[in-house]
């Protein structure tokens, strides 16, 4: 009787483990299976130049000759450090990559002091560990 009793609590503890191991799969995500960085596939591509209004990390607000204004988020400030990048207040840029609403997550932004690639083609920030996430999300 008691090991009739054990075999069951046995078996029940082995279903509901491997039933909690089936339903643990991530979440289905924008972008997932399209190559794109999640964090962007949900986001347009967008061209645009303008001149840098203000830079306080990790934004900085763009004003193009229109009168629109874009806020850029330009990732981590250590990135920037490792890589010598500069983007100062008055500069004109040319910035590629993903908007929503007045949000971009630029790709390159091309700057008086030279070529700033933030991302690669597909939205990943080059800052991360791939496309799986790492040091640095979006």
């Amino acid at each position: 009787m008691k090991k009739r009793l054990v075999a069951k609590v046995l078996a029940l503890m082995l279903v509901t483990v491997m039933s909690g191991i089936s339903f643990a799969q991530p979440p289905q995500s924008a972008g997932q299976g399209t190559g794109m960085c999640p964090c962007v596939a949900s986001m347009s591509p967008i061209k645009v130049s303008g001149k840098i209004e203000s830079v306080t990390f990790p934004m900085a607000v763009l004003k193009t000759s229109k009168g629109e204004t874009y806020t850029l988020r330009l990732g981590p400030w250590w990135f920037w450090q490792d890589k010598g990048y500069k983007l100062s207040a008055g500069d004109s840029v040319e910035v590629e990559g993903f908007q929503a609403s007045g949000l971009i997550a630029p790709s390159v932004i091309r700057a008086p002091s030279g070529e700033i690639k933030l991302r690669d083609s597909n939205g990943y920030p080059l800052w991360g560990r791939g496309p799986k996430g790492g040091r640095g999300r979006w």
